[in-house]
């Protein structure tokens, strides 16, 4: 059993925190006295690995020591955007958060002084949010980030270089990221926040800062769920703009009939965090923070519109799996490409004698409906709704240049397709917008599967053997776009990736054409 002065809460081997309280080595001198007896080690135990592990001064140190009462501040203060907030700061830039900020650390050389700020300012609020050395206060803390990624809270971490960090002070752990399901993080942070506080304020019931901290704890249980819906949704950069979005979101939703409204808004919550998502959050988790109100509306009455309960047809029903994003080191072609494998063969398209696969004929069977729409957010290519109450859709936004042609349309209805067979969440239900802001992974997956579902190896064979050029050629590969319905780009990627175009080759093509191209804008 541990003392009220060790705190072990957790599995190591998912998520846990071990807190050492322990007599402060320098006595109060450097520190408030609420922080001297908050003195301590810590550790953070992921899936097996202790980020705290550290070489420091060429040993090898299990834990790191410091003022532990700024790390139970800053939880108890950001609790939410921790287990809701998902949308990183600037723009998405990486598989995980430590890669997207590293990346991100610093704006565009072409911005002015006043974007230059606002990036700044906004890349720093979701660091102060979201990462472990934002609080450190001169402490030694490894580079952790803790976010919300869909139903899941995302881990992620790395190396990353801090002022006042000594040269030779290296964290065992490399770039490394970790999805886990919510009560797996939010049980054990917040055992050791209760922990902690009760602990400190036996030492000094009276201090103020003790009793502030407390509340903040015991105000975590009683969240109104609106403000973690708010978070979930993340239309806006900071709490007060997400407010004001979420609530002209709900405003909207609310003019519907009651019981499409509720299921709208359905969501399973606890004292905690909520689990899963509902579907607003759902449709405008993925979309551009900065969406319009008339895009807002049109997008929340296609939900309501398609409010149909058990209107989907058993054909959809059995290819639907749920694939987590876990792709054990393959990159997300590989994966996309296997899943359309599976659909492919299930459909025997490769035994179809047209040469283009039919994207209408196979939508048609599954049940699932298509539209098209126009909205003023030019980013946005397509969005796939589905679920035990909505009609299956795929909406193609003609404001997107990728939608001017047929085969891009094409492209954006496979692209969806993926989406409402491999990507729904929670309760089965899925409202996903594919622009630059939803998850890089899954962009990538569900383009991958539909370059392959629309281009298969052997529709690909039958059509190179019908060619009457060489398929090394801007000529050749345009025979092949024609055979099979689909774009330049697109297929000479599929080519190269399927062997047969060698990169090299591939490349001189690319570079022809658009030096050809670029030639003809100028005339």
């Amino acid at each position: 059993m541990t003392s009220d002065t060790d705190i072990c809460v957790g599995n190591k081997e998912h998520f846990a925190v071990h807190v050492a309280l322990e007599r402060d080595p320098d006595n109060g001198q450097g520190a408030s006295l609420e922080e001297s007896l908050s003195w301590g080690a810590l550790e953070i135990w992921v899936h097996g690995k202790n980020l705290c592990r550290h070489v420091e001064d060429g040993e090898l140190v299990s834990s790191v020591h410091w003022y532990l009462l700024p790390i139970i501040e800053w939880l108890a203060a950001n609790w939410n955007p921790l287990l809701h907030e998902e949308r990183l700061p600037n723009r998405n830039a990486g598989d995980d958060a430590w890669k997207s900020l590293a990346e991100t650390r610093f704006p565009p050389a072409n911005f002015d002084s006043d974007a230059e700020d606002k990036w700044f300012q906004q890349w720093q609020a979701w660091w102060f949010r979201h990462s472990l050395q934002s609080c450190r206060c001169g402490g030694l803390f490894p580079d952790i980030l803790i976010r919300r990624w869909r139903d899941t809270v995302e881990v992620s971490w790395g190396n990353g270089s801090l002022p006042g960090i000594p040269d030779d002070v290296v964290f065992l752990y490399p770039q490394g990221l970790k999805r886990l399901d919510p009560v797996l993080v939010a049980r054990p942070l917040y055992e050791m926040l209760q922990k902690t506080t009760d602990y400190l304020l036996r030492r000094q019931a009276s201090s103020p800062r003790f009793q502030e901290v407390a509340q903040k704890v015991r105000r975590i249980a009683a969240t109104p769920r609106e403000d973690r819906l708010a978070w979930l949704a993340g239309l806006g950069s900071s709490y007060e703009s997400i407010k004001e979005k979420w609530n002209q979101v709900t405003a909207v939703i609310r003019k519907a009939n009651r019981e499409i409204a509720d299921y709208l808004l359905e969501v399973t919550d606890n004292e905690l965090f909520i689990q899963g998502s509902c579907y607003a959050t759902l449709m405008f988790g993925s979309a551009a923070p900065t969406l319009a109100e008339n895009d807002l509306e049109v997008l929340v009455g296609e939900l309501i519109d398609l409010y149909a309960p058990d209107s989907e047809k058993s054909q959809l029903r059995d290819l639907v799996v749920s694939e987590p994003i876990d792709f054990d080191g393959r990159p997300a072609w590989e994966v996309g490409y296997g899943l359309a494998e599976r659909v492919i063969e299930r459909f025997l398209i490769e035994k179809q004698s047209s040469q283009a696969v039919d994207m209408t004929a196979i939508l048609a069977n599954l049940g699932i409906r298509q539209e098209e729409i126009r909205l003023s957010d030019k980013h946005v290519r397509g969005i796939s709704i589905a679920g035990p109450r909505h009609l299956p859709s795929i909406l193609v936004n003609l404001s997107d240049v990728h939608n001017d042609t047929l085969p891009g349309k094409r492209f954006t209805l496979a692209h969806e397709l993926c989406h409402i067979l491999f990507d729904r969440t929670h309760g089965k239900k899925l409202a996903m917008v594919s622009d630059t802001w939803a998850p890089l992974q899954i962009e990538q997956r569900a383009n991958a599967f539909a370059a392959m579902f629309l281009m298969p190896p052997e529709l690909i064979r039958r059509a190179i053997a019908g060619l009457g050029v060489s398929l090394e050629s801007e000529q050749g590969i345009h025979e092949v776009c024609k055979r099979l319905g689909t774009s330049f780009k697109a297929t000479l990627d599929h080519l190269k990736n399927l062997g047969h175009l060698d990169p090299m080759t591939a490349e001189q093509i690319s570079e022809a054409r658009e030096q050809r191209l670029s030639k003809q804008e100028t005339i």
